[in-house]
């Protein structure tokens, strides 16, 4: 008995180890196959006399970043396609009170950290000290071509509402100066009360790629040897999708999500004084958006919340009915239970009949709009495994449709880095 358990054990030993013999040699030829890959993607055709690969590929890297992000979306009131152009004349300043707008605005103080390897790179940012930013960025650069990938997600963005129902009260009597409607009906949004996601895929085509590194300036992972410049192409796809509370007593969550693929063209430069030692670069591309459609959705609040809050407007004085759940509601506030409840129902049957004519009228597809982005930066490679760099960037993106809604995101961002590669 002791010997089979002898052998036994020794069978299951040397089995183990095979497996992780074998094992062990299936993932080294996976990573082997992965660096291969990485390496025919971006190692390209340059020539050595202007673009040269740093001695090590794999690059880990933190840098602290800042910035500030503006949000413009105004959407229009649907009555507003009946109008007749008779009825323009009658109110020529309706152009003016006609659309609810929102400005919103954030500043934020981050760090990254990243890994990359070949001109292939991941980045993570979060701000310091809070989550109302967060951010990832991976990048795939080739000598002719790249590609660019960005989720953004911004959080507690302050900022101002205007309520269009201001152009009912100039309706009413348009002597009204439209800058005191316009006073009266804007409201600060609280910051708890919105949130902004978007997603950025780019591809670029670089013509003179074989003096010209995108990567040298963007991800410090080739050397620029020479200066070089060179026009650049780009297909761009924007998504982005606004969450807010339409009324800021009843938190009724309403959305708008945006999408447009735009094509543009522009110019890039690098220029080293030293055979890359130090490497400053600036490029400019504008874009057009061809392509282009919105959505808009409605989430009502949780009844229990929105019973709440209803009740709670009638007693202003108890406070503990903010804390109540809907048995201790329905059992101190029957009747006014019962016709909340009712007013919820009717609540949800309306905002699914405007969300079905909103998208029919004013979410109609897009018209040609103009975005650009802007880029200056600087890198000093050290030595063969230190890179020190900072870059300040613009960002332009609009949509527009032929219904009068518009959003527009500025991004103004800057950062310094430092990469030690291995």
């Amino acid at each position: 008995m002791k010997i089979k358990t002898i052998l036994a054990t020794a069978f299951l030993l040397v089995s183990c180890v095979a497996f992780a013999q074998t094992n062990n040699e299936t993932i080294n030829k996976a990573i082997d196959w992965s660096k291969n890959k990485a390496d025919k993607i971006t190692q390209g055709s340059y020539d050595p006399d202007y673009v040269s690969a740093p001695k090590n590929k794999w690059m880990v890297f933190v840098s602290g970043n800042g910035g500030y992000n503006k949000f413009n979306m105004d959407v229009p009131m649907n009555f507003y396609e009946d109008f007749t152009e008779e009825d323009m004349k009658r109110f020529p300043e309706m152009s003016k009170l006609y659309k609810y707008k929102f400005r919103l605005h954030q500043g934020t103080q981050g760090a990254s950290v990243g890994l990359g390897y070949g001109s292939i790179r991941a980045k993570y940012t979060f701000n310091i000290g809070n989550k109302n930013e967060s951010q990832f960025n991976l990048e795939a650069l080739g000598s002719r071509m790249g590609l660019l990938v960005d989720y953004r997600h911004s959080k507690k963005m302050k900022g101002t509402a205007y309520d269009a129902l201001g152009s009912l009260d100039y309706m009413l009597d348009p002597s009204t100066p439209v800058s005191e409607i316009l006073d009266m009906y804007t409201k600060d949004i609280p910051s708890s009360r919105n949130d902004f996601k978007s997603l950025h895929i780019q591809g670029h085509y670089v013509f003179n790629h074989r003096h010209f590194s995108y990567s040298a300036a963007r991800t410090a992972t080739r050397i620029q040897k020479r200066s070089a410049g060179s026009p650049i192409v780009l297909l761009d796809y924007y998504r982005s999708k606004a969450k807010f509370q339409e009324s800021l007593l009843l938190g009724e969550d309403e959305s708008y999500t945006t999408w447009k693929g735009s094509i543009g063209a522009g110019y890039a430069y690098n220029y080293t004084p030293n055979q890359g030692k130090v490497l400053i670069h600036a490029s400019v591309i504008p874009s057009i958006s061809l392509i282009s459609d919105s959505d808009y959705d409605t989430h009502p609040v949780n009844f229990e919340y929105y019973a709440q809050t209803m009740v709670w407007v009638n007693h202003p004085e108890n406070e503990k009915i903010k804390n109540m759940n809907l048995t201790e509601l329905e059992k101190q506030f029957p009747v006014e239970f019962a016709e909340v409840k009712e007013r919820y129902k009717s609540t949800v049957k309306n905002n699914a009949a405007t969300e079905k004519k909103y998208n029919e009228t004013i979410g109609a597809t897009g018209k040609i709009t103009l975005n650009c982005t802007a880029r200056l930066s600087a890198s000093w490679n050290i030595n063969e495994h230190y890179v020190l760099g900072a870059y300040g960037a613009y960002q332009y993106s609009n949509y527009a449709n032929k219904k009068h809604y518009s959003l527009k995101e500025q991004k103004f961002s800057g950062q310094i880095f430092l990469g030690y590669r291995f």
